[in-house]
């Protein structure tokens, strides 16, 4: 067969000792311009040979000079093309073949192995230029991309990653463009998406316009295809309307960020009444008329991966005290560049974008589809998942214009396929790091190593914030975020991509990890199995989910803080201290236990813990409970006495729930989490905290809040501000776990603390604990390549599972 690419090196080499070495490269090295890389190496160095993909990664087999062969081993591990990351590199020597010139194989397809996949990456700067650039063949064309940029695994169906095995084998190249595919020395040598507008994939837009000079082809003066069709998209967004945008892993519902009509009519059809909405906007500059953004934040903003990036909003904030708190604590900035405040209140994001939160979730645009959407729009738009609320993405054009009919007035179609649909992940930075609450676009399919080689697993993952993990060999492949599992159409993306990941990576299970609770969605699917099944402990796999990114071995104190996870003792945990390692653990502290009248019904009805924690002193909170319905609180008081449906939790979250109702700051939620997030905006600058009792059982210790929530009712009561209780109230988490964290070093003399959980999202939480126990000498790990939440669940089960199922 004839090579891709290959060239006659012309000279003697530089030394008659002529070796030759064989190199295989493990990671994330096809579709990132690995093989062109190698080449153009090989070609600096006079070496001769050979460089093709495989089932394991990128196979090279080069003779020439033993120097110039270090150096090119060198060049390939320590400077390697930047969407690349090398895991491991293994070097062989060989009897020499004489080889007379160096070339690009076609990839080899058979055998067993498997090789991680990059994730899809935003478009480049150099994409950028030519597309904006009038003399360019690929101006305004939506779909330019490079070896460095582009989409990747949105549309892979199998490996090796060649053109034939993704969604753009629909897409023959033209002569110029296979020019540039076999060109070494372009950027474009051997990138698979290469396309143009003579034959690559094609914008279209679907639905009415009722602007009649846009049905009139004079209107656009000349403008090709996709140009017009953008026009038609850009209309409907000017004229307040709902558009639907194709974009790389799934669709996006798109309006006016500053239009509050135009916002409330989306969150109204698409059923999302509360929950925040993500916001894209044109540049940094257009971020800092809105946002308060660090340097580092900018940073995460403008990389590669392009998640969505929570922020503070500048117009929450209307005293220098509070600016002041936010400028010194978070190290915020929101200048012209001379130092000056940007004054932003003139021009605000529409209120229902966010409300009730002083933070908004904001991403720049990441395909060039949506730079030529941004670069005509005077204004940000909302960019919110593509789906009816709870639901998947839609995908498929034709899916698109079933499920998001009755949504949007316009949709922006493309017919490049997606093969994998895949959300927005989001992220916020906190304790000097990007920390993840949802790993999906540019993160996933990432493997995380784990250090130890373990016999093909399935972890099943948790029943909220789902990912799935597959691990094999020192991999364990982290899925993208797939929703909660309560949705029929998540639950069957759910499978889907498990056997996707099976496929793509080679994975065939010979034991599945499941949650303790064998009412999850995830447990029962790992049980449907036929497999043997291993019983994960939900705190101490959000704590092993953090020792398997460090690579931890050694016993640590692990510190859980969320809302749900069935405990060992048949109750529902949610603040755990464990003392654990990858195999064992030891629960050393946790709150005092509470009912939860309704159990999981609380979780949209904070009143319902709050009745919880302080029913047996109702007395003492007459002026709470007249404000509620007295029918329900005495049925919720004859629950509790009962014992009816009313499970016993050491629940963070629902502490946090507590405390947010007692505050009148929400009793009813529309979303998960929205009480303790509302709560954390509420505050305003304080260092003062509540009492609270640590008592010991002998075999661990107890937190008993009851003091802690009569003296914040107290405090409110008595006219203190709710921002002024609110701080008070995360002061006096802070200090009981500290103080807590502290005791249990002195009796187990363990040092390094794990942090992790949603609660953990709660940035205040977390950079004031996370402050406190440093300053106390614990060497302290908080998640940043896994997710804080649930969405880590299932890397931490299959790091358990490794230590019993590793290899021999």
């Amino acid at each position: 067969m004839e090579p891709l690419a290959s060239r006659h090196i012309s000279g003697p080499a530089e030394s008659k000792a002529i070796k030759r070495r064989t190199i295989t490269v493990r990671g994330i090295v096809q579709g990132v311009g690995f093989r062109p890389f190698v080449f153009t190496e090989a070609e600096k160095l006079n070496l001769k040979g050979f460089v093709t993909n495989n089932t394991t990664g990128v196979h090279i087999d080069v003779e020439g000079s033993e120097k110039n062969i270090e150096a090119f081993i060198k060049k390939i591990v320590h400077d390697p093309p930047p969407l690349s990351r090398i895991d491991d590199v293994i070097i062989e020597e060989k009897p020499l073949k004489g080889y007379t010139d160096f070339e690009i194989k076609v990839s080899e397809r058979e055998g067993a192995g498997f090789i991680p996949v990059s994730p899809d990456m935003a478009v480049c700067r150099d994409c950028l230029k030519e597309m904006l650039d009038p003399q360019d063949r690929r101006f305004h064309y939506p779909f330019i991309n490079c070896t460095n940029c582009g989409p990747r695994f949105s549309i892979i169906e199998d490996i090796p990653y060649d053109r034939s095995n993704t969604s753009m084998k629909d897409f023959p190249m033209c002569q110029q463009c296979e020019a540039e595919y076999k060109n070494p020395g372009d950027r474009r040598f051997h990138a698979q998406p290469v396309a143009c507008p003579a034959c690559g994939p094609t914008v279209f837009f679907a639905g009415s316009i009722e602007n009649t000079d846009l049905q009139h082809e004079e209107y656009y003066k000349g403008e090709r295809f996709e140009e017009k069709e953008i026009q038609k998209a850009i209309f409907i967004l000017k004229t307040g309307g709902i558009l639907a945008i194709k974009g790389l892993g799934g669709f996006h519902l798109a309006v006016n960020a500053l239009d509050e009509t135009a916002v409330e009519r989306l969150r109204q059809r698409k059923f999302r009444y509360g929950k925040p909405l993500a916001v894209m906007m044109k540049d940094i500059d257009e971020v800092k008329k809105y946002c308060f953004i660090s340097r580092q934040e900018a940073e995460i903003l403008e990389s590669r991966r392009a998640p969505i990036l929570l922020l503070k909003k500048t117009d929450c904030f209307d005293g220098k005290d509070q600016q002041s708190k936010v400028m010194n604590s978070m190290e915020y900035s929101c200048d012209t560049g001379n130092g000056e405040m940007r004054n932003a209140k003139n021009r605000s994001l529409a209120e229902s974008i966010a409300p009730g939160l002083d933070s908004v979730g904001v991403m720049l645009p990441y395909t060039p589809l949506h730079h030529l959407l941004m670069e005509k729009l005077p204004f940000p738009l909302v960019m919110t998942s593509g789906n009816v609320s709870d639901e998947p993405i839609c995908r498929d054009n034709d899916e698109a214009m079933e499920r998001l009919k009755g949504i949007a007035d316009g949709l922006l179609l493309h017919d490049r396929r997606i093969v994998n649909r895949i959300d927005d992940s989001v992220v916020f930075f906190a304790a000097g790091k990007e920390r993840l609450a949802r790993r999906a676009r540019g993160y996933a399919p990432e493997p995380i190593i784990l250090r130890k080689k373990v016999k093909p697993l399935l972890a099943c993952g948790a029943f909220y914030k789902n990912t799935f993990c597959l691990a094999k060999d020192e991999y364990a492949f982290l899925s993208q975020h797939i929703g909660d599992l309560d949705n029929n159409m998540t639950f069957l993306h759910y499978r889907q991509q498990i056997e996707r990941y099976e496929r793509l990576f080679k994975v065939n299970p010979l034991l599945a990890v499941r949650d303790l609770h064998p009412g999850y969605l995830s447990s029962q699917f790992a049980e449907s199995l036929q497999l043997p099944v291993l019983a994960v402990q939900h705190h101490h796999a959000h704590i092993a989910s953090v020792m398997a990114e460090y690579g931890l071995k050694e016993r640590v104190l692990g510190i859980a803080y969320d809302g749900t996870g069935l405990g060992t003792d048949g109750h529902i945990w949610g603040a755990e201290f464990l003392l654990a390692d990858l195999k064992h653990f030891q629960r050393v502290g946790h709150l005092k236990y509470v009912p939860l009248p309704g159990g999981d019904t609380a979780v949209r009805k904070p009143f319902r813990s709050a009745l919880g924690f302080v029913n047996p002193y109702l007395e003492d909170f007459r002026e709470y409970t007249s404000r509620l319905d007295k029918k329900t609180v005495h049925i919720i008081s004859q629950q509790i006495k009962k014992g009816l449906n009313s499970p016993l939790v050491s629940s963070m979250g629902r502490f946090f729930d507590a405390a947010a109702s007692l505050l009148g700051i929400c009793d009813v939620a529309s979303y998960e989490g929205q009480a303790a997030m509302e709560l954390e905006s509420m505050i305003r600058p304080d260092d003062g905290n509540y009492e609270f009792k640590i008592m010991s059982t002998g075999s661990s210790f107890i937190i008993d809040v009851f003091r802690t929530l009569k003296d914040l009712y107290m405090d409110y009561l008595g006219g203190t501000e709710r921002g002024v209780v609110a701080a008070r109230f995360h002061n006096t988490v802070v200090r009981f776990t500290a103080e807590l964290a502290g005791r249990l070093r002195d009796i187990y003399k363990v040092n390094r603390v794990v942090l992790c959980g949603g609660c953990f999202q709660n940035r205040y939480l977390l950079e004031r604990l996370n402050e406190e126990l440093s300053k106390a000498g614990f060497e302290v790990f908080i998640p940043s390549a896994v997710p804080i939440n649930d969405g880590g669940i299932s890397l931490g089960q299959a790091a358990i599972a490794a230590e019993y199922f590793s290899k021999t």
